[in-house]
């Protein structure tokens, strides 16, 4: 799972880097909103880990980016400071879960809410190929005509765009 890990304090960066990887994902991290959105610009993310506060752009903006531009991003939102009302805020904004950072920090509770969320994307993935006949953006059929190679080209020249594409 490629993974952008978002927070201002560089001991959770850390923690949460080692233990991502130790799971298997692809971890980027970003000291500030704005340092996470360029991220999200330049490549693609699964999800995003983000605290809640930062100075400058904070975790509610970078949810707010996220939705606007790539709403299939799964969203963990951080705080140490969380309320019920930030809670509730976040999900209804499109974060996925809101998890409060205890003291010391525990890279434990970010690491079973992201089994969770590997689990519930599998599924999303699955639910979605049978809606589609069974094929996903995964799929690579093979066939003889030019007509098809040429398609084929034309697949693979958007495949990397994170638009949906109908053929």
């Amino acid at each position: 799972m490629r993974t952008l890990i978002i927070d201002d304090e560089e001991y959770v960066r850390m923690t949460l880097e080692q233990a991502l990887r130790e799971e298997g994902c692809q971890v980027t991290a970003a000291k500030n909103g704005q340092q996470g959105i360029d991220a999200l610009q330049a490549r693609p993310f699964d999800c995003v880990i983000t605290d809640l506060r930062m100075p400058g752009t904070d975790g509610r903006a970078v949810l707010k980016w996220i939705a606007e531009h790539q709403p299939d991003v799964d969203v963990i939102m951080l705080t140490g400071h969380g309320d019920v009302k930030d809670a509730v805020d976040a999900i209804k904004h499109g974060a996925w879960d809101f998890l409060v950072k205890e003291t010391p920090f525990d890279a434990g509770v970010v690491k079973a809410a992201l089994t969770k969320l590997k689990t519930v994307r599998a599924l999303r993935k699955e639910n979605l190929a049978a809606r589609h006949g069974g094929f996903t953006r995964d799929v690579i059929v093979e066939g003889p005509s030019t007509t098809w190679q040429a398609l084929k080209a034309r697949i693979a020249h958007v495949a990397p765009a994170s638009a949906p594409v109908l053929i």
